[in-house]
């Protein structure tokens, strides 16, 4: 069995769809997410991040469920946003809670030999000296989730930003990276993802995922793109399918070292859990993997 370890803060939010909204903070986060995604396909999976007394207890009752051992770091409030989701697409985000930065000195005593990696800050808590010193004890693959790494906080509220010579150690530090459209365009400049996945390659030499919400992601090797399509369903709640795929990703490509089939279960993961409100499963692997071949019947592969 492959062993991952997803990375970064936990996160209990209050969101509101078009059709509803959570009557309580929902637990929701990249590693958390990604880590329940990766153990659903298969892998021996270990999240580390660090949360509030509030719901320490809750969080741990969880991953225990989920048969995800934890590495808590115990702090006096838990990362959480308020997440709004409007008709058209878009959605607002504000702080409502911050647990703050794993740092070296709080993981010192920690093996880091794990085969896989997700790497899922949201407010930036993983910082650039902690990613260089996760990547200098670890010796799988590490997959970065850029999101939290392109947020500030203004007034409360978030907007994103993006500055390369902030993350220059950050990228030397990873083997893929996975970011979404609109990240893809900050750190490339350029609007069009087909030209914006060739220019982040340039200038990481790493694989580069871009997922681009219902019309799929696309994935480039530095010698082709292949065009992962969407599993055509029904969106309840969006929140988390990146961050699914983060980890399906993750857990597949660990065991088969292939780009494309890796990405194809990934988007059959992502396309059960906005089925859903939340993040309790309920489906099968064998209906992921037969959305998963489905998918793969699907891919377009351009050769560069």
């Amino acid at each position: 069995m492959h062993s991952i370890i997803c990375i970064g803060n936990p996160v209990y939010d209050i969101i509101e769809t078009p059709s509803r909204k959570s009557k309580t903070r929902v637990l929701s986060g990249t590693s958390t997410n990604s880590a329940i995604s990766a153990k659903f396909l298969g892998s021996d999976v270990c999240i580390l991040g660090a949360i509030g007394r509030d719901y320490v207890k809750l969080f741990e009752d969880c991953m225990r469920k989920h048969e995800i051992k934890t590495k808590v770091i115990v702090r006096d409030e838990t990362t959480g946003f308020h997440l709004v989701y409007h008709p058209d697409g878009t959605r607002k985000l504000s702080l409502i809670g911050n647990a703050g930065k794993i740092l070296p000195e709080d993981i010192k005593d920690f093996a880091f030999d794990f085969d896989g990696v997700v790497l899922g800050p949201v407010i930036y808590e993983v910082p650039p000296e902690t990613i260089v010193y996760i990547r200098n004890k670890c010796p799988g693959y590490i997959l970065l989730d850029p999101q939290g790494l392109m947020r500030r906080v203004r007034d409360g509220n978030i907007e994103h930003y993006f500055n390369y010579d902030d993350l220059r150690e950050v990228f030397s530090s990873i083997d893929i990276i996975k970011p979404n459209e609109y990240e893809a365009y900050l750190i490339s400049g350029k609007r069009d993802p087909y030209v914006s996945i060739e220019k982040i390659f340039d200038l990481l030499q790493i694989p580069v995922i871009i997922t681009l919400a219902e019309r799929g992601s696309i994935v480039y090797d530095g010698s082709q793109i292949a065009e992962i399509p969407s599993y055509r369903t029904s969106t309840i709640d969006s929140t988390g399918a990146g961050d699914t795929y983060a980890g399906a990703f993750i857990s597949k490509y660990v065991e088969t070292k292939n780009i494309i089939e890796s990405a194809a279960f990934a988007s059959a993961m992502a396309s059960f859990v906005v089925e859903i409100f939340g993040a309790d499963y309920s489906f099968k692997f064998d209906d992921v993997r037969s959305r998963a071949e489905k998918i793969l019947e699907g891919i377009n592969v351009r050769e560069i």
